[in-house]
């Protein structure tokens, strides 16, 4: 039997899969810059809130302490990029990065990519270290989780700018993973139609 029609499709097919892998790959690279450059110009407003609002724990610290401070601040702000891009390049957090359903199975929405929030969480946490080795956590301790012997995990809703960016990525990315699960499973489809035709090849030469 002439298969070379199912190797086509089958090639094509496998072709745009790899097409749209591409894509995503290239699209979590571009949100993870998005990310640290938007959690740049927001992280401050955390540190800075603080020592506004706690103005008797920031006269106790003293010019000397909050200048030393202010420099630890900037140290985690210059290393963002990696910071970010370390916490949000596990491939548990990318849909298209883990194994894809062979049947015509939805694809379940959210429950990797919160990893990514999650990520983005405990980034802004290397500034809730400094909150707590400067006095102010506990009094800042309603926009943090702090469990022991684990980094602060911020649960506050301050980033307005970073989470709707992220909110905004998370519906592009769910609908490239429709079009790379579709593709996937198109693929498998083009296969088995190749199998069957074999099969039925055989028993017509029977």
């Amino acid at each position: 039997m002439d298969t070379t029609q199912f190797d086509y499709d089958i090639q094509e097919a496998k072709a745009q899969k790899e097409a749209l892998n591409n894509t995503l790959e290239r699209f979590v690279d571009a949100y993870i810059e998005i990310a640290a450059r938007l959690l740049a110009i927001e992280m401050p407003t955390i540190i800075e809130r603080a020592v506004a609002n706690n103005p008797a724990i920031t006269r106790n610290l003293g010019l000397e302490k909050l200048r030393e401070l202010k420099g630890k601040v900037k140290n985690v702000l210059d290393k963002l990029p990696a910071l970010t891009r370390e916490e949000l390049s596990s491939n548990e957090a990318w849909e298209h990065r883990q194994a894809l359903p062979d049947t015509n199975m939805p694809v379940v929405r959210g429950a990797l990519t919160n990893k990514v929030e999650t990520g983005l969480r405990r980034v802004i946490g290397h500034i809730g270290e400094l909150l707590i080795k400067y006095g102010y956590y506990p009094e800042v301790s309603s926009a943090w989780d702090v469990q022991r012997n684990k980094s602060p995990l911020y649960t506050g809703d301050e980033f307005q700018q970073t989470f709707a960016e992220y909110r905004k990525m998370k519906i592009e990315y769910e609908q490239l993973m429709e079009q790379l699960v579709d593709s996937h499973q198109n693929i498998g489809r083009l296969q088995k139609a190749k199998e069957r035709a074999i099969a039925k090849d055989l028993w017509d030469q029977a």
